[in-house]
């Protein structure tokens, strides 16, 4: 690669003065007189390649063209960057490792040409990716065996199977002592690139070690005797006998009734627990039973709902189970807000007593429900005055909440847009609720369109016709006269009934038309009957109004009338419906009714569960 830059380096040294020479040799006798000691030194134009002489472009990415400057000396510091020709660009594969040549090539307008060569070198520098077979960590039970998972490796431009077979496998595991081992994977690609990735085995105890109590359990001894403890034995899989390793905690105090435990405990050198054991050591005698109250000490109930006590247990350590023989003083009234005690009692066979108390605070949770009267969302025309349906408040506690209700009106008539009119109660425990209805004041009332002039004109053929115009206004936007778009096909030379159209729209696309008709000479008359233009909403089914036809020679000539139409409901839009017809003299009469399909139905809205 140094001797290809060395060499380009050295090309564009000398050729300048090669072409210069070639040049001078080739000079026409005709351009320099005999005699005459003028002479024109070739000075050919100077290519820069941007950036690098030598692109290095990794394989499998974007080929992305450098681009190179150019200038002419000769013509005052001409830029011929616009004129060099670059090629070699498309033999560039950069999904194949190699050199490849992209030559710049640019001529002045004295015929001197010069050239540059960048070399695109495309490179695989990426290590192959090593992918174990299986997790890492992997743990075994010591003494098991391990069984190599092995690895794959692939690479971005060598083949997968190559790379794979490439792979050096390092490492060793003992699986009779604990402890972490490492096993290396290395793949090396054509290019000699090294990917390596490692899996670490653990080889670990976790087994516990088991304990067993020597002798009875659970065993009884009589108040203020002496307790000797047996003891308890303990074994492990790796570490052997641990009986010596067992810590024994607990006492018996014989000066006291009741129920004693002596806990064994043991781990093994991993740090495994043994499951712990425990004896029971009884010193019996006379004692209290105890209450235990089934749930919370402490009870919330909603108010409205019938209250189900959770009940005790009691336990005697004499008598044992006393759940039945407990008596139960319950005043709660669910009924009614406020704070009540519920009490258990029980005696044993020897009158021990125990008592326990629960308290159950009867509250109202439950939010009120306002329901709005009529829909959720309410469309009104701007202008208008909007009064709200109104709305209803109940609670389940307080019963008719209407009187509580507070409401918040934002609707503006004169703007159009969306409001909120807003209903808000709360009930005795401070429970809120709130349910807004959406108001949309809207502008679907188009402009009106008012013609300046008759609305129909009887020209003679040859007379000249002077189009009035017309003026339209609407209710939101005002003015909107200039807006008007006027379509004539009035043609004085030729008998017909011809038809100026003026069409507007206001902002929010409602829309209107006006018709003028101008009759040249005595051709049929159409009639539409029904509206021009007509509104049709979205979805519903075209219904052909049908019109009239009458001719001065020809009579009523209705029947000849043509329609032809292509209205697609479905679809929003404008359409036209054409009407036309010729008489006995071949006058020809067209003429359109304009229907706007448009979506004017608001949207329903179906709440999910309940609306509170």
């Amino acid at each position: 690669m140094k001797f290809e830059a060395i060499s380009n380096r050295f090309v564009r040294l000398v050729a300048p003065y090669f072409i210069g020479l070639f040049s001078l040799l080739s000079v026409s006798a005709n351009n320099f007189p005999i005699g005459s000691t003028t002479s024109s030194p070739v000075n050919p134009p100077v290519i820069t390649l941007n950036v690098t002489d030598i692109q290095i472009i990794e394989v499998g990415s974007s080929y992305t063209e450098l681009g190179a400057t150019a200038q002419d000396n000769e013509d005052i510091d001409e830029d011929l960057t616009s004129a060099v020709t670059i090629s070699g660009v498309s033999e560039v594969n950069t999904n194949v490792i190699g050199d490849y040549n992209v030559i710049y090539s640019v001529t002045d307008s004295d015929g001197n040409a010069a050239s540059e060569t960048r070399i695109i070198r495309v490179v695989d520098s990426q290590p192959p990716v090593v992918t174990i077979t299986g997790s890492s960590p992997i743990s075994i039970e010591v003494g098991s065996t391990y069984y190599e998972l092995g690895a794959t490796a692939t690479d971005n431009y060598d083949p997968g199977f190559s790379v794979t077979n490439s792979i050096a496998t390092t490492g060793t595991v003992t699986e009779e002592v604990v402890g972490p081992y490492t096993i290396t994977y290395s793949a090396e690609d054509s290019s000699g690139n090294v990917g390596t990735t490692q899996r670490i085995v653990n080889v670990v105890d976790t087994t516990s070690p088991t304990i067993d109590i020597t002798g009875d359990n659970p065993t009884t001894i009589t108040l203020g005797t002496t307790y000797n403890d047996e003891g308890a034995t303990a074994t492990d899989n790796y570490d052997g006998d641990l009986t010596l390793d067992i810590v024994q905690t607990g006492s018996v105090d014989n000066s006291v009734v009741g129920e004693n435990s002596i806990y064994y405990n043991v781990s093994d050198e991993a740090g495994n627990p043994a499951t712990e054991k425990f004896r029971t050591v009884n010193v019996v005698d006379d004692t209290n039973p105890t209450i235990n109250l089934l749930g919370f000490s402490t009870l919330t109930h909603d108010v409205g709902t019938i209250y189900v006590d959770p009940g005790a247990t009691a336990n005697d350590n004499y008598d044992g189970n006393l759940s039945s023989q407990i008596s139960t003083d319950n005043n709660v009234n669910p009924n009614m807000l406020g704070t009540y005690t519920v009490e258990y009692t029980v005696q044993d066979s020897s009158d021990n007593t125990a008592q326990e108390q629960r308290t159950v605070q009867v509250v109202d949770t439950v939010d009120p429900v306002i329901s709005l009267v009529g829909n959720t969302t309410v469309t009104i025309e701007y202008q208008t005055t909007y009064t709200d349906a109104g709305a209803t408040a109940t609670d389940n506690y307080g019963g008719n909440l209407n009187t509580s209700l507070t409401s918040s009106n934002t609707v503006d008539t004169e703007t159009l847009g969306e409001y909120a009119f807003t209903y808000a109660v709360s009930d005795s425990s401070s429970n809120t609720a709130q349910v807004s209805r959406t108001v949309i004041v809207e502008d679907s009332t188009p402009p009106t369109i008012s013609l300046n002039g008759p609305e129909e004109i009887n020209l003679q053929v040859g007379d000249s016709y002077n189009e009035g115009g017309a003026t339209a206004v609407d209710a939101h936007d005002g003015d909107v006269t200039a807006d008007i778009i006027t379509v004539s096909s009035v043609d004085t030379s030729t008998v017909g009934v011809y038809y100026v159209t003026y069409t507007v729209s206001d902002n929010e696309g409602n829309n209107t038309q006006a018709t003028r008709t101008v009759v040249v000479g005595s051709p049929p008359v159409i009639t539409l009957q029904g509206a021009n233009p007509l509104q049709l909403e979205a979805g519903s089914t075209y219904v052909e109004l049908g019109a009239n036809a009458f001719d001065v020679p020809d009579g009523d000539v209705s029947d000849q009338i043509s329609i032809s139409e292509s209205i697609n409901t479905s679809v929003l839009g404008s359409y036209s419906v054409q009407y036309s017809i010729i008489d006995s003299d071949g006058n020809s009469t067209v003429l359109y009714r304009a229907v706007e399909v448009s979506d004017t139905t608001s949207p329903d809205i179906d709440l999910v569960g309940d609306e509170q």
